[in-house]
């Protein structure tokens, strides 16, 4: 029996594989007997990692939770990136009739050099790393007014300051393909027209 607010991971063959719950915290739970789990949890985030025979894993996998799901294409044939699915988010409000922006952007799988960048309008105004424990952004230390990151060195959190009336935001994350050896570049974008974001 599964409750609505429970996370359910199912396989390409629209079998639950692994189902999370939350009681006092989220714990996860295999319902194949050969599955292994890894959970990683930091802040809001929960990473599940299900270790599975290869030779049934390739497909379109789900990710459940309520009435929102996410999907994924997992290939041992292929490269591993290209279906990698980007979020980003922006919180808007005001300081001294300046309009704060803050863009969060986030990956299910970890980039390439645990980096993103920051472009407005098409032109790169930004770059964020995490390092060594630490956020920087533009070789420098984040300050929490400014930008932070979660450890799992894909989740960045950056606040922009101005006036336009209208910005495009994009977030750029590299990806590396390990059986072509190359870097995938993936984007997600969020625009704001003055009186909204779109």
């Amino acid at each position: 029996m599964f409750a609505t607010n429970d996370i359910l991971i199912v396989d390409r063959f629209d079998k639950i594989r692994a189902q999370c719950i939350k009681k006092d915290s989220w714990r996860c739970y295999r319902i194949e007997a050969n599955d292994l789990i890894v959970e990683r949890f930091s802040h809001n985030l929960t990473t599940l990692i299900l270790k599975t025979d290869k030779n049934t894993a390739t497909g379109e996998w789900i990710c459940r939770h309520g009435r929102k799901e996410k999907k994924v294409y997992v290939s041992y044939v292929k490269a591993s990136v290209p279906m990698i699915d980007m979020e980003v988010s922006l919180e808007t409000g005001k300081i001294n009739k300046t309009n704060i922006f803050k863009l969060t952007c986030s990956s299910c799988v970890e980039p390439h050099i645990k980096g993103a960048d920051f472009y407005i309008n098409n032109t790169l105004e930004d770059s964020m790393k995490y390092q060594s424990g630490l956020c920087y952004h533009k070789r420098k230390l984040c300050t929490p007014e400014r930008c932070s990151c979660l450890a799992s060195g894909h989740h960045f959190i950056w606040t922009y300051m101005s006036n336009l009336s209208f910005i495009h935001f994009t977030c750029v994350m590299r990806f590396k393909d390990p059986l072509e050896s190359t870097i995938i570049i993936k984007k997600a974008d969020v625009i704001f027209n003055g009186s909204g974001k779109f």
